[in-house]
């Protein structure tokens, strides 16, 4: 399919990989056009590990060419040459494979020549599959003579080598080869000649891998012997359940029993194992009497159905739940968008469902979503997860059909499944329907007051719903103003429908809160404020619209109303999680600090299996320099999470204050393993810096910025990085510090009653050279009688700048007293505090504090 060298880009300065297609070959049916599909389906795929696509052109020549990102590296048929690979390495190979295989097929390409040669391994350890030059895209027509082959002998599946329509299953059957060669270093089918091998492919079963490598566990053989059974309907249906299954063979923790998902007959024909069917038989035949003659004994004695009997209590009483993105069938980015609204609305209409239902937790998408949890084995480590909710959307040629399935995320069993058609067109049944299925497969009846209130706030009109959701959908992209914008229109073409629509304004507000957020510009507040009022007048008793609107008023600094906001949404709804958050939170900004840290513990003792409660008491714990207590929550979210990212930056932010320098640095690093984030490279910046390496210290907070660039402390961070750096970068100090300045200055105008804001602009205009302004920031910071210790610590080094060292003195006294620590005032290189670092009060307070 062409000539491969490796090149120089001149414009990007980069190398790569060139694909050329000779000119001899232009001249062979079709081969132009299948040289552009490889590029077309290469393309379109964006995931780790595919290969990336960068430039697709024609030479002066008029030679078809691909630029594609070049690897150093081994191709995995190398690396299988070179001599058996360690367990844990071949599966990390495998599973890196799975996903990138996974990706296509979710993006509706079909690979078709997967193997060995086709697998890179980069020496960061990184797997890319490359080389789609025999993809079919979905829908098209297949490109090769009828009667012909596509692919390589050694690695098709049996309907390529009869030359029949090839599906993405096919590729399964390719990979289960490769999953056999990787674990054992030989081909299941390995001949010399051509036709033996597809001979073998076609008639014969493979040696199980145990028998091969007896420490080969035998979960791995049940995987890939079920991706190479000869029937495409027989083996995985999809590259999804594989990737659950390699996923949790990585983690360790499910075994065979709970592995297997139907009790399927062995390909392999043995004497023995003909013998021992023909016991199984008669056994079952013996067992389906007794069945039979109990079922119909039971069912005179109660009313017990045969469904209930035969499959017995399947889901769990305690349900802990979370719903995982589906899966996106033709790939059009326009029902993503869809797909990611109703996955938001199912997840919020399950959670309002928890003040009705004892022992019932629902993990919110969102949160699911920004961890990257896609499978249910990821979802139970990271979240401690029972059940799942996965499904599939699939366009209609008028509305969507929707499949919803529930799965034990424990033994990775699916439990139940349902189709929901939806033509949008009288009525829309999603608007209530897919909720109400799905509780009736989780086995939750619906009062009719959990019924009113799921149905409260909704639209008879079936293009307004459908406008909603799909803002909603925009909204999940929230770290995006485009998909904001889109969300804001999307909600406004819904009002255009329905005016009375209460849902719409509330999404709309939600919008342009976000929209705040995200660019800190006050202009957006009025009109969410507006919008939220509206849907609260349209309909008084949705709960969450009365905790959007207390954290909204929060963020304005109108705390007294927000605590009255959040109480009025914990009398709608008293399982209300979000609004304990939020009123906690209101507490903590008033300096009502014994309420805030017991509505904190409330929320925890509400839903004491869900790990969010522990990690916003930590962060409170933290704030006060309780860090041994804080420590305590963040080691409890790491137990229920394990997957969660933020949960490792804040252990390790914890154990950093505690002087565990080891431990701290070995939990952002998990950290990072786990998600790559802002916080965390902020965090590692910081040690870097009071470490002396301003440098690397530099580099990490650029890398947080690159990631979010609306945090002014990181900005100010940079800046003092910059200014120890050797030698100082002046310039760039100063530039990150304006750029602090302005983003603080823009929230201020939104929340005027923010005391870390108020010191912070106070400390940059004392950089700036601007006394008085700092003075008047400072002035206001100190009538909001602030008690936590990074602000008490910031006021006395303010003072200190103003050449006032008594009241310095005494507020650093005060900051002590709180719980700051000591070390990162005396490990601050900044030189204009050496003098009252060396004051003889400052010397006692230093033995006072250690003492203590």
């Amino acid at each position: 399919m062409g000539v491969v060298f490796k090149a120089h880009d001149t414009k990007l300065d980069r190398p790569v990989a060139l694909k050329l297609l000779p000119l001899h070959l232009q001249s062979g049916d079709n081969a132009k056009e299948r040289f552009l599909q490889e590029a077309r389906a290469a393309s379109a795929l964006d995931h780790p590990n595919v290969c990336t696509i960068h430039e697709i052109g024609e030479s002066d020549d008029g030679s078809m060419y691909i630029s594609m990102a070049y690897y150093e590296g081994e191709s995995l048929q190398n690396r299988i040459k070179r001599g058996a690979i360690d367990f844990s390495e071949a599966l990390n190979i495998a599973t890196q494979t799975a996903k990138g295989l996974q990706s296509a097929h979710n993006s509706g390409i079909v690979h078709r020549d997967i193997k060995p040669g086709n697998i890179m391994l980069t020496l960061q350890g990184d797997v890319k599959i490359v080389d789609f030059g025999l993809a079919k895209l979905a829908g098209q027509s297949q490109l090769t003579k009828s009667g012909s082959t596509v692919g390589t002998a050694a690695y098709m599946s049996p309907e390529q080598i009869n030359s029949e329509t090839v599906d993405h299953r096919s590729d399964i059957f390719s990979f289960g080869l490769v999953l056999y060669e990787l674990f054992t270093g030989v081909h299941p089918f390995k001949s010399d000649y051509f036709h033996a091998i597809m001979y073998s492919i076609m008639n014969d079963e493979p040696k199980p891998i145990t028998q091969l490598n007896r420490e080969l566990p035998d979960e791995l053989q049940w995987i890939i012997e079920k991706a190479i059974r000869k029937g495409a309907d027989s083996r995985y249906q999809t590259m999804d359940d594989l990737v659950i299954h390699l996923e949790a063979l990585k983690s360790g923790s499910v075994k065979l029993p709970e592995i297997i998902l139907e009790d399927e007959p062995s390909h392999r024909d043995t004497k023995k194992s003909k013998e021992k069917s023909y016991t199984l038989i008669l056994a079952a035949s013996i067992a389906a009497i007794f069945l039979v003659t109990t079922v119909v004994f039971f069912s005179i004695k109660s009313d017990l159905s045969i469904k209930e009997f035969i499959t017995g209590s399947q889901v769990p009483e305690y349900k802990q739940i979370t719903v995982l993105p589906f899966r996106n069938i033709g790939d059009d980015p326009e029902n993503q968008i869809f797909i990611d609204g109703l996955i938001e609305i199912l997840s919020s209409k399950l959670s309002q469902l928890e003040q009705f239902q004892q022992d019932y937790l629902v993990v919110p998408a969102s949160e699911t979503a920004s961890a990257g949890i896609t499978s249910a084995s990821a979802a139970r480590d990271a979240f401690g997860v029972n059940l799942v909710v996965t499904g599939s959307v699939q366009p209609l040629e008028r509305g969507v059909r929707v499949i919803i399935n529930l799965i034990d995320a424990v033994t990775l069993r699916q439990l139940e499944s349902r189709i929901i058609d939806d033509t949008f067109i009288e009525t829309s049944v999603l608007q209530d329907d897919a909720v109400f299925t799905l509780a009736g497969m989780l086995n939750i009846d619906i009062e009719p007051a959990a019924r009113q209130l799921l149905n409260a706030g909704g639209t008879a009109v079936p293009g307004a719903y459908e406008y909603y959701l799909r803002g909603i959908g925009h909204l999940q992209r929230f770290d995006r103003i485009e998909d904001i914008n889109a969300a804001i229109r999307l909600f406004n073409r819904a009002l255009e429908e329905d005016p009375e629509f209460a849902l719409a304004h509330a999404g709309l507000g939600d919008a342009n809160l976000y929209l705040y957020r995200r660019t800190k510009n006050s202009e957006w507040i009025e009109p969410a404020e507006k919008s939220i009022r509206k849907a609260i007048k349209i309909d008084k008793s949705l709960s969450p619209i009365h905790t959007s609107l207390g954290l909204l008023l929060t963020e304005k600094g109108d705390y007294e109303q927000a605590l009255q906001a959040h109480a009025t949404a914990l009398e709608l709804n008293p399982s209300n999680f979000e609004a304990y958050r939020g009123r906690a939170r209101a507490f903590k900004s008033l300096q009502r600090v014994a309420e805030a840290e017991a509505t904190y513990k409330k929320a925890i003792e509400m839903k004491p299996d869900y790990w969010a409660g522990y990690a916003e008491l930590g962060v409170f714990y933290s704030q006060y320099g309780r860090f041994e207590e804080a420590a305590e929550q963040f080691r409890i979210v790491t137990e229920l999470s394990p997957g969660n990212a933020s949960a490792y930056r804040n252990l390790g932010g914890v154990y950093y204050y505690l002087g565990e320098q080891d431990k701290a640095l070995d939990a952002f690093e998990k950290s990072v393993e786990i998600q790559p984030n802002y916080g965390v490279y902020s965090n590692i910046a910081t040690m870097k810096f009071y470490s002396g390496d301003y440098e690397e210290a530099a580099k990490f907070y650029q890398k947080a910025l690159e990631l979010n660039n609306t945090d002014y402390q990181v900005w100010n961070f940079l800046s003092i990085a910059y200014l120890n750096s050797d030698p100082p970068k002046t310039e760039e100090a100063k530039s990150a510090l304006i750029k602090a300045k302005e983003l603080a200055e823009k929230q201020l105008e939104v929340n005027p009653r923010d005391p870390k804001l108020l010191l912070s602009l106070a400390s940059y205009h004392i950089e700036l050279e601007e006394l008085e302004k700092a003075e008047k920031f400072l002035s206001q910071a100190l009538k909001l009688k602030p008690s936590e210790a990074n602000n008490l610590i910031a006021i006395g080094l303010i003072y200190e700048d103003l050449g006032n060292r008594s009241e310095a003195l005494s507020w650093v006294e005060k900051a002590l007293q709180n719980g700051y620590v000591m070390e990162d005032f005396l490990d601050d290189p900044d030189a204009r505090y050496d003098s009252i670092r060396e004051d003889p009060i400052f010397l006692k307070l230093v033995e006072k504090f250690k003492s203590n």
